[in-house]
């Protein structure tokens, strides 16, 4: 009877972990004795620095679920033998660390501690799939900054600078830290996760987030594979865990810059996090970061000596200026109950040097990108074997992109002189040229997600879950911003496509917008026709089985999404308009009137999900997987405004 009250304390403690799906893992093994061979019963083995711990069944066999990711020492412990410590033990987030340990019963060990240090398998045959994972110790070897550079090293992976993505598209939707295109696949086709929650812009699926080095715990990287809980993905998901605070106090303070020599950059670094117990509570912990950067030049190229100097050293105009900054709050409220807070966000102004414009640097693109997640997340235990998690989120990202010197002022666009007209052959704008183009955008979401996970028997891992997200997009962008006027009282005069000017009744104008007004603030209304934000609806459900058995691994599951854009659509696309025209009332038989138009369709997919592992020796693993993958378009190719 106390061994079994043991027993379900262990268990319940193991259960209440830190979880969520995508950053936490499990320790699994078995203790034998050194002497017999043979399984050993009611060992305790407990994960030194937590309240996470297991005893072992008949079978000698132990399971501790739940365990965030990170590195830890376990302590293993019975009567009548020597008792073992068990450093680097590492965990990583969806996969499971095994872990087996003799014990001796000697009487010369016998009261004893012994050392023992684990040491990292050539093969991970827990994995069913492709995965690379950078722990923590790597990344602070790495001379690189932020998440999407060490991504971009790891195979199967291709970083596209943002000056190269300015080339090919003309500095369309450039990102500061450029592109990251896995398996052959281009940037809308990856996932961006930060602790388990998206963090992307789902008009464009471009991921503008920024999480400091000294923030992350570890960065996974599925190329591959995807078991039933990822959807929307078909290439790959970038999945970085960030930092916990711990009984220990912790922190570091980091300077870095290229000013101390006259030939340099204007490269600057300074970052500082500190972690620990919350004062005055008991099982509360903290941790925070913060970095700012200054780089004079974003993309710093090796200094030459003799062609072409005049592009040596330093790029003008070329500058970026971030700020980045993560928390985490963790609550052990009983030994059964877990609460997480958890928040991240960053601003990033810069622009992007264009040798067209050479000559006219003052105008030079200009971006700025605003980004803030936040979200809460409950654990709770039901009994020995089946734990629940259930959380909610919120992520905004904005985006502008204009003219470097007028920047947000859409007015100054058209000022006398601003936009001199110029041979359309000619390669190099004359100075005053204004960069025509003016883009404001903001997308965000509230989130709530939840999984029921059973560990049914040594075999079976059961684990069922939903997904739903309510989005709000707005977008405002002016092709050609240049073209707005100016009345008496300084007050902008927009133009539509022919040249005249916008009358009550419509027209088509050069500003594709929703959820903004003409002139580019924020409007929840619909002034224009249907221009009010867009509420798309994403939900989804799963349920998969992870079965282990002599060592073969299988990962089966099926996902189901259900995607509602919440917009209209043409009845006819072959015939839009009313053909009568202005006989039945319409004003203009060119313009889409409400009764051409319909609800658009909610979408269902099913999506099957296999892999398999097979162990063929210590230093190979035969993968096999099979399933459905896809996602949807980027929604900025299905919104549009109406009087566009």
């Amino acid at each position: 009877m106390k061994l079994k009250l043991v027993v379900a304390v262990m268990l319940f403690a193991s259960i209440a972990g830190s979880v969520w799906g995508g950053v936490t893992g499990k320790i699994t093994g078995v203790i034998t004795d050194a002497q017999t061979n043979e399984p050993l019963v009611g060992v305790t083995v407990a994960v030194e620095g937590t309240n996470l711990g297991a005893i072992t069944d008949q079978d000698g066999r132990y399971m501790i679920l739940n365990v965030p990711a990170g590195t830890y020492t376990l302590k293993i412990s019975s009567v009548g033998y020597a008792s073992v410590e068990v450093a680097n033990v590492e965990v990583t987030a969806d996969l499971a660390t095994y872990q087996d340990q003799a014990l001796s019963s000697k009487a010369t060990d016998i009261g004893k501690t012994i050392q023992v240090t684990a040491e990292a398998p050539l093969v991970v045959k827990d994995k069913t799939n492709s995965i690379n994972i950078v722990k923590q110790e790597e990344i602070q070897a790495l001379p690189t900054r932020g998440f999407e550079q060490i991504v971009g090293i790891q195979n199967s992976v291709v970083r596209v600078s943002s000056t190269q993505v300015g080339r090919q598209r003309g500095t369309r939707e450039a990102t500061n830290s450029g592109e990251l295109h896995i398996r052959g696949g281009r940037r809308s086709e990856v996932a961006y996760y930060v602790d388990g929650f998206s963090q992307q812009d789902p008009l464009t699926g471009l991921s503008t987030a920024n999480i400091a080095n000294n923030a992350i715990q570890e960065v996974t990287v599925i190329e591959g594979g995807f078991p039933a809980e990822y959807g929307h993905v078909t290439s790959g998901i970038v999945n970085t865990i960030t930092r916990s605070g711990g009984p220990e106090y912790h922190g570091n303070v980091e300077a870095l810059s290229d000013n101390i020599t006259s030939d340099n950059y204007d490269n600057n670094w300074y970052s500082a996090d500190l972690g620990g117990p919350i004062p005055g509570l008991q099982n509360a912990y903290f941790f925070g970061s913060i970095e700012r950067r200054w780089l004079g030049d974003r993309e710093p190229s090796a200094i030459g000596k003799d062609v072409f100097p005049q592009f040596d050293g330093k790029q003008p105009n070329n500058w970026s200026s971030t700020w980045s900054y993560q928390g985490k709050l963790t609550f052990d409220l009983t030994p059964t109950i877990k609460l997480m807070l958890n928040g991240n966000g960053s601003k990033d102004e810069w622009r992007q040097y264009l040798n067209t414009y050479r000559n006219n640097q003052d105008h030079i693109p200009y971006y700025k990108d605003k980004n803030i997640g936040l979200n809460a997340k409950w654990t709770q235990t039901i009994n020995e074997r089946t734990f629940y998690n259930l959380s909610v989120s919120f992520f905004q990202t904005e985006r502008f992109r204009g003219d470097g010197l007028f920047r947000e002022n859409l007015a100054a666009y058209s000022q006398p002189g601003g936009n001199p007209r110029l041979d359309s052959l000619a390669l190099f704008w004359v100075p005053g040229h204004v960069f025509d183009d003016y883009l404001k955008r903001k997308s965000s979401y509230i989130g709530a997600k939840g999984d029921l996970n059973i560990q049914a028997n040594e075999y079976h891992t059961l684990k069922l879950g939903f997904d739903f997200q309510r989005h709000t997009l707005r977008s405002y962008q002016h092709l050609f911003p240049a073209r707005i006027s100016l009345d008496a009282n300084g007050n902008p005069i927009l133009y539509d496509t022919t040249g005249s000017t916008i009358t009550v009744d419509g027209g088509f104008t050069d500003v594709n917008r929703y959820g903004y007004d003409l002139l580019g603030n924020e409007s929840d209304e619909a002034q224009d026709f249907r221009n009010q934000p867009k509420n798309p609806i994403n939900i989804a459900g799963y349920i998969q089985d992870r079965f282990e058995w002599r060592g073969m691994i299988v990962n089966a599951g099926l996902r189901l999404d259900i995607f509602d854009y919440k917009t209209l659509r043409v009845k006819d696309p072959t015939n839009p308009f009313n053909p009568f025209g202005s006989q039945d009332g319409t004003p203009d038989a060119s313009i889409l009137q409400e009764k051409d138009l319909e609800s658009s369709k909610t979408f269902t997919r099913l999506s099957p999900r296999l892999g398999i592992a097979f162990p063929v020796s210590d230093r190979t693993q035969l993968h096999l997987n099979y399933g459905k993958f896809f996602q949807r378009p980027d929604l900025e190719r299905l919104y549009v405004g109406w009087t566009y």
